[in-house]
């Protein structure tokens, strides 16, 4: 299912923070520039909402970019609120994401990063702002290109699904299926096929369509028109799909009539500032890249490392089904989201890199660590060894390629998980976690293999609990001492775990189908 827009702007984010330092006073300039474009209200007074690009070039690199920054007047800062927050989000947002493509750039030419081409542009536009209905377009041109449109309830303020605008929802399976019958009889099979493999918590893919809000969608005069990117509803597809539906099916206070509304020829303007030169200072180059090494194969403890006597304990508070929940909700109302390779925390960004070229994008051997305090990557890491061999005892390699999946740094000890994505009978000998010392960059402990390959882990006092199963194999939870690795604890859960959070002494566990609450007893 497509990824929703909140994910995409928080990767954005993320990736804004690991690049080339710009000279610090320009970055205050920029952020002067657009707090000062978002405070201030239009000159001319009959327009209530203006969209000017700041067009950024680096002469040194031959690079250049561009990116929007919208106005609302103070009549529509006070009328829409909540929308305008999302705006000035979307502002900075924009502008790191820009500045930062730039500076990556840049270290990509002195032969840092991945390849990148060298232009990054933003654009932003309102195909409709009425008093029912608010259309925001987004189009960045990236690595991949990305197309998004966000639609606002202008009463309410809230994004709109399509659930909300359909009048009659009956019978919407058959309408999806003969608007794209009509439109794209090929697909058809190919549809209902990815359908059945991939959806289980809906009946059909177009009741999870229905109910998001992270699906490109407009309204017009002649009706609602539906946008899926390539490969989102029908994989062997390399082109964007699009299905219309008659203004009868629209609820009577969102269709639109071009007569309505004349907001965009007289209170909406769009304007280009003049380019401006982008000084990269001074490069960010790396931490320098330790390799780390692989002690053994088997249950490793370095000498000096001695358990804790303190652990935590897990009682089992209840478990649910997960086909009638919206994981991603349930994790957003218990605290935590989904986890990633690549993520944050309070102190740093963990900035997995893909090692060899013919590896899948996920399969991680090096990583880079950026210190939010210092402002720059403090830590880089060759993880080739560490996950695939040789080892140091018997130089034995990996019979199949393990990566890196989690990690988290717990008072200057990096934490860990080297996982295979596979069955164990491929590797035994694989999905550990791996504790070193940050000062030293010796490994501290390696667990027994087959501990770990969920998606993550967490650390509470001197406990690490992570989960490991798969297909046809048993699966756990264990509880780890944090110091040497040793297993404390084992439970047995019904599949796969998936992930954990914490929160208010309660542990969530997401696994394969089923969702626990364990109660944490210190």
């Amino acid at each position: 299912m497509k990824k929703s827009i909140a994910f995409i702007l928080v990767l954005l984010m993320l990736l804004s923070l690991i690049a080339c330092n710009k000279d610090v006073s320009d970055t205050q300039n920029t952020e002067n520039d657009i707090q000062e474009d978002n405070n201030v209200s239009s000159e001319e007074s009959s327009v209530q909402v203006s969209v000017k690009y700041r067009n950024l070039e680096c002469s040194t690199y031959i690079i250049n970019g561009t990116y929007p920054i919208m106005t609302f007047s103070e009549e529509y800062q006070e009328k829409y609120p909540e929308i305008w927050k999302e705006i000035s989000d979307l502002n900075e947002i924009w502008c790191n994401t820009v500045e930062t493509y730039l500076s990556e750039f840049a270290l990509y030419k002195e032969g840092f990063v991945e390849n990148k081409v060298p232009r990054r542009e933003i654009i932003a536009w309102f195909t409709r702002f009425d008093d029912a209905l608010i259309t925001l377009e987004i189009s960045d041109s990236g690595e991949e290109f990305r197309h998004t449109i966000i639609n606002y309830d202008t009463k309410t303020q809230h994004k709109l699904s399509l659930e909300d605008v359909f009048f009659d929802k009956s019978a919407l399976t058959e309408r999806f299926t003969s608007a794209i019958q009509k439109a794209y009889p090929e697909l058809i099979g190919t549809i209902e096929e990815y359908n059945a493999m991939n959806n289980t918590e809906y009946e059909d893919i177009y009741e999870y369509i229905l109910k998001e809000t992270n699906y490109n969608w407009y309204i017009s005069s002649f009706g609602l028109w539906i946008e899926f990117a390539a490969g989102e509803i029908a994989p062997q597809r390399d082109d964007v799909i699009q299905v219309s539906f008659a203004p009868g099916l629209i609820k009577e206070k969102y269709r639109y009539d071009d007569s309505d509304s004349d907001f965009l020829t007289t209170f909406y303007e769009c304007k280009d500032e003049e380019k401006q030169e982008f000084a990269i200072k001074e490069l960010q180059k790396l931490a320098d890249t330790v390799l780390l090494s692989n002690p053994s194969w088997d249950y490793y403890v370095a000498d000096g490392q001695h358990a804790a006597r303190n652990h935590i304990s897990l009682r089992k508070i209840s478990e649910v089904w997960p086909d009638e929940n919206n994981i991603d909700i349930w994790a957003d109302a218990h605290g935590f989201t989904i986890a990633s390779q690549q993520y944050e925390d309070d102190s740093y960004i963990y900035y997995p890199v893909k090692y060899a070229d013919n590896n899948p994008y996920y399969y991680y051997s090096e990583l880079r660590i950026y210190s939010k305090a210092e402002k720059k990557i403090v830590y880089a890491y060759n993880l080739e060894d560490l996950c695939n061999g040789p080892n140091l005892m018997s130089g034995i390699t990996s019979d199949t390629k393990q990566y890196l999946k989690y990690c988290k740094i717990i008072d200057n000890i990096l934490y860990m998980a080297i996982c295979l994505n596979g069955y164990s009978a491929e590797e035994p000998m694989s999905n550990y976690l791996v504790a070193e010392d940050l000062d030293t960059n010796e490994i501290l402990f390696k667990t027994e293999p087959l501990t770990v390959n969920s998606r993550n882990f967490v650390i509470i006092g001197d406990t690490i609990i992570c989960g490991y199963g798969f297909t046809d194999e048993t699966d756990w939870i264990y509880l780890l001492d944090r110091y040497t690795g040793a297993r404390i604890d084992s439970i047995p859960v019904d599949s796969m775990v998936e992930q954990f959070g914490e929160k208010d002494g309660v542990l969530y566990v997401i696994t394969y189908n089923m969702l626990y609450e364990f109660k944490i007893i210190k």
